[in-house]
């Protein structure tokens, strides 16, 4: 028999509040005191651990973290102090970016962001 579940309802309301202001999986999944395996468990819809409530939370979650992460670029771009580097490496690592060019017929775009998709065909381990 599996041992019970970890889950509360207010777990939700804790993850997109802390992800509102940019916080990661690894933040988040620390300060509800599950491991992040347990945060992909529950996202997973065809896992036995599945969760819906908890997997709709963290895509708006997800979002909400991006939007805040673009925020933080587009006010502080012009400012000395800012490391576009950083923050540039952040965006790739945590979103999918990408620093590669993209040509498609006569048309070339950089820094564009990858899908799911580009990333599993790209990057294969």
């Amino acid at each position: 028999m599996a041992p019970p579940s970890k889950y509360t309802p207010d777990m939700c309301d804790t993850l997109i509040s802390m992800m509102r202001t940019g916080a990661s999986i690894g933040e988040v999944s620390t300060t509800l005191g599950i491991g992040r395996t347990t945060v992909y468990n529950w996202r997973k819809p065809d896992g036995k651990y599945y969760n819906p409530d908890f997997a709709e939370a963290l895509e708006m979650g997800l979002t909400y973290s991006e939007a805040w992460w673009l925020r933080q670029g587009r006010e502080n771009l012009c400012k000395r102090s800012f490391n576009y580097q950083l923050w540039f490496t952040n965006m790739c690592n945590r979103f999918g970016w990408s620093n590669r060019a993209k040509k498609r017929g006569d048309t070339v775009t950089y820094f564009v962001r990858d899908t799911p998709q580009d990333w599993r065909r790209n990057y294969r381990a």
